[in-house]
């Protein structure tokens, strides 16, 4: 659709279930965890390198390598949903070997032709411009979070209006607890999520536009 609202979605953590990923990575590191539930309640995500690019880069590629991740329940629904009100761009930092087979995991889940344009991680340039023209965002990334701070200075100090700058909507994960001033939601679908609020967001402002309409 042609909407004046953009949202970008990350992929890996935001509409797929990532965890199995790390559980595979800090294993192959020699930092074992037996499950999913150990891993998280660990302490290691306190240590800075946990959180930096080249630790998100090696569960990228374990990712790229196995193609096995699954999406969030309910994540088709909402996806759709949100498409109906609004321009949808997908923004992901996987690989351009693995971009078809991405396409044909999102056609799967009956979403690919949700997104009006797609962002893959060799595009990182265009990514970081992208960012400024979108509406939301919805990652989990504390480096896209620590982008959008560095974004929302900018902007701010430029004296744009406040309903011009792009606003990132933090999905909670145990990596990025470090990364403040953005609304967390416990996941992207079903209640009290990311999309949740986005729907209601923007049928609060069709709303009002057609009281200011009727008004007139």
């Amino acid at each position: 659709m042609n909407s004046p609202l953009r949202i970008g979605i990350d992929c890996d953590g935001v509409l797929s279930d990532t965890m199995p990923a790390w559980v595979r990575f800090f294993n192959r590191a020699d930092h074992p965890h037996d499950n999913i539930n150990a891993l998280i309640n660990s302490d290691k995500w306190e240590s800075p390198e946990v959180i930096c690019p080249n630790c998100f880069q090696g569960i990228l590629n374990d990712y790229d390598a196995t193609l096995d991740c699954d999406v969030f329940p309910d994540t088709s629904r909402y996806v759709q949903s949100l498409a109906a009100l609004a321009d949808l761009v997908f923004i992901s930092h996987r690989l351009p070997s693995v971009e078809q087979a991405t396409h044909d995991w999102l056609a799967l889940h009956q979403i690919d032709t949700c997104f009006d344009k797609f962002l893959f991680g060799h595009q990182n340039k265009a990514v970081a411009a992208f960012f400024e023209c979108l509406s939301y965002h919805i990652d989990d990334s504390p480096n896209v979070a620590k982008d959008f701070h560095e974004l929302d200075i900018h902007l701010r100090t430029k004296k744009v209006p406040e309903d011009r700058i792009p606003k990132l909507l933090l999905i909670d994960r145990p990596y990025n607890q470090h990364s403040s001033c953005y609304i967390r939601f416990p996941n992207l679908a079903g209640p009290g999520g990311a999309a949740e609020f986005l729907l209601a967001t923007l049928a609060e402002a069709a709303a009002s536009a057609t009281n200011i309409a009727d008004a007139a």
